[in-house]
């Protein structure tokens, strides 16, 4: 690939980076080391993102990454397939919730929670332009 600069990123659930996403990169490692990357994690989470990159990605990638962030995520119970997704999901809202992290913030089930986080999105591309 010619690419200038290679940007990948997943969605997080149960606290893994999509399996897809993990296979890629050890599958494409060699090459990926020798472009200028950024990585970005998609999570209901965020501040438990620089954990799973560093347990996910290839150490000798995401040390040599240009961009690395987390752009939020939400927990939309009713975004999910199955019950046994939706019993999670209900148990990781109402988990948040019990620790009044946000007392402003809507728990409905059609609201998706917590949110994406703009400022982080244009942090990562403001890196990726000065690259």
């Amino acid at each position: 690939c010619a690419c200038e600069v290679v940007l990948l990123g997943a969605s997080v659930r149960m606290g893994r980076s999509d399996k897809r996403f993990r296979t890629f990169l050890r599958a494409n490692e060699a090459t990926l080391s020798d472009k200028k990357t950024g990585y970005f994690l998609c999570a209901g989470a965020p501040e438990l993102v620089e954990d799973i990159m560093n347990r996910d990605l290839p150490p000798a990638l995401l040390a040599k990454a240009a961009a690395k962030s987390a752009f939020g995520g939400e927990l939309n119970v009713a975004a999910q397939k199955n019950i046994f997704s939706k019993l999670i999901v209900r148990a990781m809202r109402s988990s948040i919730k019990s620790k009044e992290l946000d007392d402003d913030l809507c728990y409905s089930d059609e609201q998706g929670f917590p949110e994406i986080l703009p400022d982080s999105i244009a942090r990562f591309a403001d890196e990726i332009k000065r690259i």
